[in-house]
């Protein structure tokens, strides 16, 4: 029998070889490694790597079909919460629901082992429920809250308001950086939001990029993607056709994502401010 290690070598295998089935594949020289080219858009890599073979799919493919574009989209997006084996290819997604409806209920809710990929999914899905029902993250520490969990997920152990609000704001500066390198790379589509910026006498600069190593940087990604927004919408409005990656559209056209960016414009000011007041 499997360890628990050498079942999710197992898995984590299946998922890199499962993108291959959607690029020309041909072995190199070098043991492991081989040239990758798109069947649909036929764009090529001289060295194929899995994660960029996922992204190219979710982001920059514009001949995949809308069932492999929204399955890599979530693959990508679902990378940095540590859930990307909760998908099943969409080839594979008849035979998981089989399989899925064969389990007992009680299985499901009374089990309390559960692994750090759906640990993450859940907590991704609560920091949307908090956000949509506008409910204050402070609730996640109410014993009464957690015992419901509990009850629905013996094994799930929710984070802190602290974690929960971190959460937040990795999904929406995920979702900003998207938007900004994608204007950032095309001359095109940067003409026109700064042409729109002027028409709109929007003042205050462009995209921001964020920097890991400055913490301030989050700040001015959400403070700028805020006072842009009406700009952003004005280019999709009048140019849809240079908006070519279908991902950038959904966000900008998201009025759920340009909320957490206001929300989070708000608390970073906050605290910008005060280690402002601090170092003075």
């Amino acid at each position: 029998m499997d360890t628990p290690t050498e079942q999710q070598k197992k898995k984590d295998g299946r998922s890199q070889r499962e993108v291959w089935r959607h690029y020309e594949k041909k072995p190199l020289k070098s043991a492991g490694h081989f040239l990758a080219k798109c069947n649909y858009c036929r764009s090529y890599w001289p060295h194929g790597h899995s994660n960029k073979l996922k992204d190219h799919l979710a982001n920059n493919c514009k001949e995949v079909s809308e069932l492999v574009h929204s399955f890599y989209l979530d693959v990508v997006s679902a990378q940095n919460f540590g859930r990307e084996d909760t998908f099943s290819s969409p080839e594979n997604s008849k035979k998981r629901k089989t399989q899925v409806d064969q389990r007992e209920l009680t299985d499901w809710f009374k089990s309390t082992n559960i692994n750090s990929q759906k640990k993450a999914s859940i907590t991704h899905a609560l920091v949307y429920a908090f956000i949509c029902c506008g409910i204050l993250f402070s609730i996640i520490e109410n014993p009464f809250f957690i015992e419901f969990l509990h009850e629905m997920r013996p094994g799930y152990e929710p984070p802190t308001s602290e974690l929960l609000k971190y959460d937040l704001a990795k999904i929406t500066i995920s979702s900003c950086n998207q938007i900004t390198s994608f204007f950032k790379r095309s001359y095109i589509v940067g003409k026109l939001l700064t042409n729109a910026t002027t028409t709109l006498q929007i003042v205050g600069g462009g995209l921001k990029t964020y920097c890991e190593t400055k913490w301030t940087s989050m700040y001015e990604v959400v403070s700028s993607m805020s006072c842009l927004r009406i700009a952003l919408e004005h280019v999709l409005k009048n140019n849809p056709n240079e908006i070519t990656n279908k991902s950038v559209r959904r966000n900008i056209r998201s009025s759920k994502i340009f909320s957490n960016v206001d929300k989070l414009t708000k608390v970073l000011k906050l605290i910008k401010t005060a280690i402002t007041l601090l170092k003075t």
